[in-house]
């Protein structure tokens, strides 16, 4: 199958590979936030981890539609 992604998504899909993104999961490992209180500074509801970033926010959209089968719960 023919993927043409744009270089933006392609950057933070390599971030997420890497982890090298700037998440409150990772950042608040280094200040030693407790992983509790490492909340999504967008909804301010849960913690925000790689998986919650992938499987609601938009800029993924094309791939969870492209792969549902990759997200059914």
């Amino acid at each position: 199958m023919d993927i043409h992604l744009s270089n933006a998504l392609c950057n933070v899909i390599g971030e997420l590979q890497t982890s090298s993104h700037q998440l409150e999961i990772k950042v608040g490992r280094y200040t030693r936030i407790p992983l509790e209180e490492r909340i999504c500074q967008l909804c301010h509801r849960e913690v925000e981890s790689e998986e919650r970033y992938v499987s609601h926010y938009i800029v993924f959209y094309e791939i969870r539609w492209r792969y549902l089968c990759l997200f059914k719960e």
